[in-house]
Formats: structure tokens, C-alpha cells, sequence
């Protein structure tokens, strides 16, 4: 048996005892091999809450497509919490195991779907996990609250130049006068770029494009802290904040101005295969686009995919694939259509028997609505996930147009005929139709 091993941590709970990346990988690895299973993948969700939308999980997303893609029988992770902890999440992905004929496993609990008791126990569960990350986020929301309103760091972070201290904003001695420097050397040299080779020169110090925007903007700077004036020391004098934020603002204006109005064909449909971050288009001597992953382009070491996608080679590679790749992909769903309709009209006719039991006083009204309401959310699901509709003819006739398509028109093409694309480091591209 061919098995995925999925693991997750969120940001608060890497310093967890038994949660880490590593003792989960451990712990999995082990179970799989004492059950004669084949690990066929690792998926590292690192950083990343079980509450988030799952399309916004990248390594449940390719884990998701090797199922799709008949690589994997079963996925393996220590605890239900670990896979989510919500229950629409859950079901969405849920439904596309089901499809592909997938099974999952908490090495750690003990959990089945075959029956009804069975999904009742895993329902229950997950609605008790998503309670209780309410019930925190709501704490800390609280806490966070009262805070702010004392002008009180919600964090022990803080930029360069101060310091965290008995719960407070102070000065940091070590780093105060490199961050008056900063400023000072940005109105001198009018620009982020060589500020960040000053700085590293200078100072050692290294940040992101990104990072020095961030700081010139930082308010804490001017002892402000969440709007309130005077609540920690000021490192700057407001005179000089003000002239670098508007020398800041004018570079950005003009930069914008300068920049010619361009249509970028898969601006939001192109997406990093290695974080699962959208890519950045930006052009090349005012002839080529080119997509970079957006993350990689604020810190290099945020990404390893390096490579830069030309708009047109996509462009072409789609022209030639997309009607192969689309009738294939709709194409799976064929065998599959008449099981969910008779398995609906089946739900359909209970929900009409039920309610002739109850007009006929063989049940009371709470058992009418508990049953009414789960056969009701196991119709929805079930509606919720028939295939989509696909028009062979409608692509063909587009592909015919294209040519004579405006830049705009192509790029609304794309939009209504693509739901997602991901690159790949290797220079290949999964594309998701619609």
C-alpha cells in the first residue's frame, strides 16, 4: 500500500512537545513501516493553522493532486487536528478523496468512515477542535484588545532600533544608532535599492526590498504605538519620519506613472508549485513578460524556485495543450456521473418518507429535524460536488478566435477556461481547468 505521510504545524505550536515537524515525520514513518506500507511522499505544511482554507495550504494542495493522479492509497497523520480542524474544510477535501478512492488515518487516535457512528465520531471531533480554536482566537483577540489599548507591544517583536522590555517598547542600545542612520541615509540617497547596499555595507545588516519600506513606514519610530502618540520613546523626530514617508510616497507615485498600462495574461491564475504563492509578473527591456514567484522576489531564501516563466512560452504551451488537458480532466468525471445522481434521488426519496412519518405522528418533531437536517447536508455535499459542466464546442470556437483577440479578451479567455496554473522549479506547469 502506497502511503502519504502529512504533516503540519502552526506557527504557535513549533516549540509543542511531540508536534514538531520532525517527531511527527518520526512517528509516521515508523507506523507505516510496522504496517508494511510504501512512503511514496512527505507533505510539510510548516507555519500554517488548520483553519486556513486548505486552498491555502501548498503542501495539501500537491498532496491533493498525487491523489488525484492515482499516486496514493492512503495518507497518514498523527492526529485528526493535524488534517483540520473544521468541518467544511474537512468535508471539501473529504469529497475529493472520496472520488480517487483515497483513505486517510490518525496513527494516533482511532477513527473510522465506513459507518454511520463512525462519521457521527469524526464530526463531533472535528466541531469540538474548531470550538476550541474559537474559543482561543477569541482570547487572544481579547487580550491583543487591551493591549493596544495600553499602547502595549502584542508581541516580543520589534523593528530595528528597539527592544521589547517588561512589556514595553525601549530603545535597543545596540542597534539605536543604525536605525537613526537608516532614515538619514534614505533621505540622502532618495531610494530603497542603494539604501539597502548602505546599510549592508554600513551595518551588515541585510533586509528585503520589502522589509525597508516597512520600516520607513513604522510609526514606532515617532513613539507611536497603535495610534497612540507618546507610548514608547521616539527614535526619530517627527520632521525627518515625515520627509522620508513623502520622499517614500513620491518615489512610489512616480514610479507608477512612469510604468506603462499592461494586461498581464495570468496575473491570479499563476501560481508557485513550490510555496503555493501567487507570481509576480514584471517585464523585460519593455518587450517580454516574465512571472516570478512572489515570495522568492521579496527573500530570496523564502522560496527555492528561481526560475522566471515567460509570458509567451505559457502562452504557447497552453494554445497546444489546453484542449487535451481539459477534455481529460472532465473527462474523468464521465464514469463517475450517474452514481451521485441515483445516490441523491435515493436521499431525496428518504427525506419524503421521513416527512410522511411524521405528518402520519409515527415520529416527533425533533427526530423529523435532526434526520431532516443531516439528509439535507449529506444532499448538499453530495450536489455540491457533481462534476462541472464542460463545453468541448465553446473552447474549440475560442481557440479559433484567439488570434484575433485583444490583449484583454485573451486574458478574460484564460480566465473563464483556466482555474489555476502551478510552475514547478523544473519549468513544468499543472494547469487546473475550469
Amino acid at each position: 500500500m502506497r502511503a502519504a505521510l502529512y504533516i503540519r504545524v502552526s506557527t504557535e505550536e513549533q516549540a509543542k512537545q511531540g508536534l514538531s515537524l520532525p517527531e511527527q515525520r518520526d512517528a509516521l514513518s515508523k507506523y507505516a513501516d510496522a504496517n508494511n506500507m510504501e512512503v511514496i511522499g512527505v507533505y510539510e505544511d510548516a507555519g500554517i493553522s488548520a483553519r486556513k482554507p486548505y486552498k491555502k495550504r501548498p503542501a495539501l494542495l500537491r498532496l491533493l493532486e498525487d491523489c488525484n493522479a492515482g499516486k496514493i492509497d492512503v495518507i497518514l497523520f498523527i492526529k485528526l487536528d493535524r488534517w483540520f480542524r473544521n468541518v467544511s474544510g474537512y468535508y471539501a477535501v473529504q469529497d475529493q478523496l472520496d472520488k480517487c478512492g483515497v483513505k486517510w488515518q490518525a496513527t494516533q487516535e482511532d477513527y473510522e468512515t465506513r459507518t454511520a457512528s463512525g462519521r457521527l465520531k469524526v464530526n463531533i471531533m472535528l466541531s469540538v477542535a474548531q470550538d476550541e480554536a474559537d474559543r482561543t482566537s477569541e482570547r487572544i483577540k481579547f487580550i491583543n484588545d487591551g493591549k493596544r489599548a495600553k499602547g502595549q507591544p502584542t508581541n516580543a517583536k520589534a523593528p530595528l532600533g528597539l527592544v521589547v522590555k517588561d512589556r514595553q517598547y525601549q530603545i535597543d542600545p545596540d542597534t539605536a544608532e543604525a536605525a537613526k542612520d537608516m532614515f538619514s541615509a534614505f533621505i540622502r540617497l532618495r531610494g530603497i535599492l542603494p539604501l539597502r547596499k548602505y546599510m549592508a555595507a554600513t551595518w551588515g545588516i541585510n533586509r528585503s526590498y520589502s522589509k525597508y519600506v516597512g520600516l520607513i513606514q513604522n510609526r514606532l519610530y515617532i513613539g507611536e504605538v497603535y495610534g497612540i502618540a507618546d507610548a514608547c520613546p521616539a527614535l526619530i523626530n517627527k520632521d525627518e519620519f515625515t520627509l522620508a514617508n513623502e520622499l517614500l510616497q513620491h518615489r512610489s507615485q512616480r514610479g507608477a506613472s512612469a510604468s506603462p498600462d499592461r494586461t498581464y495574461l495570468f496575473s491570479g491564475l499563476l501560481h508557485c508549485r513550490e510555496c503555493g504563492t501567487s507570481m509576480q509578473s514584471e517585464t523585460a527591456k519593455k518587450i517580454y513578460t516574465y512571472y516570478r514567484c512572489r515570495k522568492r522576489m521579496l527573500d530570496n531564501s523564502a522560496c527555492p524556485h528561481n526560475r522566471r516563466i515567460r509570458e509567451d512560452v505559457l502562452e504557447e504551451y497552453l494554445l497546444r495543450e489546453i484542449e487535451h488537458i481539459a477534455t481529460a480532466y472532465h473527462g474523468k468525471y464521465e464514469k463517475a456521473e450517474k452514481k451521485p445522481a441515483i445516490a441523491a434521488d435515493k436521499i431525496k426519496r428518504k427525506m419524503q418518507k421521513l416527512k410522511e412519518l411524521y405528518l402520519a405522528d409515527l415520529i416527533d418533531i425533533e427526530e423529523y429535524r435532526k434526520d431532516y437536517e443531516d439528509m439535507k447536508r449529506s444532499l448538499e455535499i453530495m450536489e455540491a460536488s457533481q462534476p462541472p459542466a464542460f463545453d468541448v464546442g465553446a473552447l474549440k470556437s475560442g481557440l479559433a478566435e484567439y488570434p484575433h483577440m485583444t490583449k484583454e479578451q485573451k486574458k478574460g479567455f484564460w480566465t473563464r477556461t483556466i482555474q489555476r496554473i502551478d510552475a514547478d522549479n523544473d519549468g513544468a506547469f499543472f494547469v487546473t481547468p475550469r
